[in-house]
């Protein structure tokens, strides 16, 4: 798979997720796609550089990779 179909699968359960005004974690996304944490990542930031959604991170309790998607 390229990093393409992977972020139109994220940014569909991301969308999914949106419509019913959640916010996103990353490890919500690491289990719907069973995908290994550094996929995901590339997908995310794909999608992030691309503009088509905002990532929170670096709050207080977390990981310094966890991130955030507010829907």
């Amino acid at each position: 798979m390229g990093i393409q179909k992977d972020a139109g699968e994220v940014l569909l359960f991301i969308y999914n997720q949106y419509i019913e005004d959640r916010k996103i974690e990353r490890s919500e996304i690491i289990k719907a796609s069973t995908w290994d944490a550094g996929r995901v990542d590339r997908a995310v930031k794909y999608l992030e550089d691309l503009g088509a959604i905002e990532v929170g991170r670096g709050f207080a309790g977390y990981e310094p990779e966890d991130f955030f998607i507010y829907g």
